[in-house]
């Protein structure tokens, strides 16, 4: 089994459960989180105070009075016994126990229902401590005898992620269904990887759907941007339909319009004008 490199990181978790801890605390934990990634139990490590606060670059004394903190505040499970500090990540533990489940259940060509256990909870407030048994059932893969039967059943098991909230989700849903549009387990993995692209160029996934369902669009967008239920934004239209909106105007290539304004002419007096019609009679009754 391959070691995964690398444990989620939700920023909107850390700007938003954090913002009430110090910069101090904040840090400390995120350092604390790399330490319990490293473990060998992945999540949860038992250190003396000693060994703790050089891994984490503090004094023992700081490193006493921060992990006390931490377990005030219900950020981590902390239990201690004579100086020895054991520290938990709840959500940690829990992802790498999912993770496992699917790597072993995918080598064993079934699959994977992860049943019985709430969304996952943020690095902060995590304020349950909860059984990591009896999390998953595992299908066998039809043989072929059987695929044609169980075809119409197949189901992509769609797990939400943390920024999206359930009922959000069920509103979109609800609103393609009335756009005669129902989004199907493929369409639904589709519409969730877009919203991770949106999420990771700073729109968050709530308000992207929030913003779709307020405004009817089967898609999924940035904030602030254009779109229809076709899937065409602002940036599908064509550059004559900047253009072509009023009469002085040009489009300077990126849907910007600027007024054009041409040059003005040398200034004629009255008296210059009148020699000039004059001019011009004559040459008409010379002809």
């Amino acid at each position: 089994m391959g070691k995964n490199p690398a444990f989620q990181f939700y920023p909107s978790d850390w700007a938003r459960d954090m913002i009430e801890h110090p910069l101090e605390v904040e840090g400390f934990w995120i350092r604390i989180c790399c330490i319990l990634w490293w473990s060998p139990t992945r999540g949860t490590a038992t250190k003396p105070a000693n060994i703790w606060a050089k891994t984490a670059a503090v004094s023992a004394q700081k490193c006493r009075v921060l992990f006390a903190y931490l377990h005030k505040q219900n950020i981590a499970d902390v239990e201690v016994d004579n100086d020895v500090y054991k520290v938990t990540s709840r959500r940690m533990v829990r992802d790498e126990h999912i993770r496992n489940i699917r790597s072993i259940a995918g080598s064993l060509g079934g699959n994977p229902k992860i049943k019985g256990y709430p969304k996952s909870e943020s690095l902060v407030n995590q304020n349950t401590k909860e059984s990591l048994n009896s999390l998953v059932k595992l299908n066998p893969t039809p043989s072929s005898s059987s695929s044609s039967s169980n075809k119409k059943n197949k189901h992509i098991a769609i797990v939400l992620p943390d920024e999206i909230k359930k009922e959000t989700w069920d509103a979109y849903r609800e609103m393609r269904q009335r756009k005669r549009a129902p989004l199907t387990d493929r369409a639904a993995v589709l519409i969730l990887a877009e919203l991770e692209k949106l999420r990771l160029v700073g729109n968050p996934p709530e308000d992207v759907l929030n913003q779709s369902i307020m405004k009817s669009w089967t898609g999924v967008f940035p904030l602030s941007r254009g779109g229809n239920g076709d899937g065409q934004g602002d940036f599908g239209r064509s550059r004559s339909s900047f253009s072509q909106k009023g009469r002085g105007k040009e489009d300077s290539g990126f849907g910007i319009q600027s007024e054009y304004k041409p040059e003005a002419g040398p200034v004629i007096s009255e008296e210059e004008r009148t020699r000039n019609l004059e001019k011009l009679r004559n040459i008409i009754g010379e002809n």
